[in-house]
């Protein structure tokens, strides 16, 4: 009966305990709910940086906003070189649950002239001139840029013969065979100027046995092709510093429209414009990247030394001169120069890439400085309200998200102002 007695308290201990197990369940079930609803709510609030989305296609990606007090920054980050742009410094108002970005007339002045110390930064990097120029100036340019363009937009561009080479190389085992002897000998050559502490002294052998393997090579009319074509590129390429000018008059005039204190339509067409020649500058400069890693890999496939190998610096230049000097001994009695193509193609090729890179990054943020001013001139004195809503703030009518971002590295605005500010670094 006692045993009974305790298994019935037992019974009710148990009974009582999950009774009160059941009611903090749902106690956290029903705090969590609304804990959770309260958190993402207040990262939208409290978040230091947000990512903009829009359903405008003017602005396609890579807008952040930045918190900082009562002051709102504005970011565009590129794709290609990864530029970071500032376009701006706005203020913002708080009321409850709603947030004002204000786009002021003198607010976007200020961005706007920020963005074309910019475009005046990436011109100068590549023409070496602060000149002014107006859109005629691009009118009336030699038109050497757009030659190259043609090339680059023409079939022989995507049928080149160093392209034809490569595969060559690749599938055709006489020519791998030969190729093998020309990199053996390159090794041996930098082998013994290792160990002899003298790497001039294998010269004159490495000339005599290297004719023989080039002679062999060269007999190749796909491989002979390549050289040929080096003199179209030549000649197309021929006056690089025309070339630049005419790159950084993009550059100029989308800093010139942007000065302007006029904001209407007309001048937001020309800065549409700007940013359409910018980013055909861009696809120029994946064509260009494209032809240049070919002749690199032709260059590297036929014996040359990359010097940035571990090979010593001295060494690597010897034996490059030496291949080069043996390769023109294989065209008797032509100019020296005439087969150049590491300087005559490679370089100008660098060049372009190099200068458009940037010129895609630069028209999204022309785009996006185009957006925000005919964004502002469609409300109450530049006020764009947004509320938030879930883990964002919204403003539907605009089709505007402003979205925390996560990444922990780049939440600071003091980090985005100092890569705005190396924009120049990064071409």
């Amino acid at each position: 009966m006692f045993l009974n007695q305790e298994k019935s308290k037992i019974r009710a201990l148990w009974f009582i305990i999950g009774l009160i197990l059941l009611a903090l369940a749902a106690c956290n079930s029903d705090d969590g709910a609304g804990s959770s609803h309260a958190a993402s709510t207040e990262d939208a609030v409290l978040a230091p940086m947000y990512a903009l989305s829009t359903s405008d296609e003017a602005v396609t990606d890579e807008v952040y906003i930045a918190i900082n007090g009562n002051q709102a920054h504005i970011y565009q980050r590129g794709s290609s070189v990864n530029a970071v742009f500032c376009l701006g410094t706005f203020q913002i108002e708080r009321k409850g649950d709603s947030l004002a970005i204000v786009l002021s007339h003198e607010s976007r002045l200020n961005a706007r002239e920020r963005l074309a110390l910019s475009m005046d930064a990436i011109k100068v990097k590549i023409a070496g001139s602060s000149t002014g120029a107006t859109p005629a100036d691009i009118a009336n340019a030699d038109s050497r840029l757009e030659t190259i363009r043609l090339y680059f937009n023409s079939e022989l561009a995507d049928e080149t013969d160093v392209e034809d080479a490569l595969a060559a190389f690749e599938n055709d085992t006489a020519l791998q065979a030969i190729l093998e002897e020309i990199i053996s000998l390159k090794q041996a050559f930098i082998a013994d100027a290792g160990a002899s502490g003298d790497p001039s002294a294998g010269i004159f052998l490495a000339k005599a046995r290297l004719i023989i393997q080039l002679v062999r090579l060269l007999a190749n009319q796909t491989v002979l092709n390549v050289f040929h074509e080096k003199e179209i590129l030549g000649s197309l390429l021929d006056g690089m510093d025309a070339v630049d000018r005419e790159i950084a008059l993009y550059y100029a005039c989308g800093a010139m429209i942007l000065r302007q204190e006029d904001t209407g339509l007309d001048d937001l067409d020309e800065l549409g414009e700007i940013a359409t020649e910018l980013e055909q500058l861009e696809a120029l400069s994946v064509k260009a990247a494209v032809l240049e890693s070919r002749y690199l890999s032709f260059i590297t496939e036929i014996g040359f030394e990359d010097e940035n190998t571990s090979v010593d610096v001295s060494v690597a230049t010897l034996w490059n001169n030496t291949l080069w000097e043996s390769i023109l001994g294989v065209f008797v009695a032509m100019d020296t120069g005439q087969y150049d193509i590491n300087v005559s193609v490679c370089q100008p090729l660098d060049r372009l890439v190099q200068h458009c890179s940037m010129a895609g990054d630069a028209a999204r943020a022309f785009r996006t400085m185009q957006w925000l001013d005919l964004l502002a001139e469609g409300t109450a004195n530049g006020r764009i309200i947004l509320e938030a809503n879930a883990d964002a703030w919204t403003c539907p009518e605009k089709g505007i998200s402003l979205s925390p971002v996560k990444d922990s590295t780049l939440t600071d605005w003091n980090t985005w102002e100092q890569w705005a500010d190396e924009i120049d670094d990064r071409i």
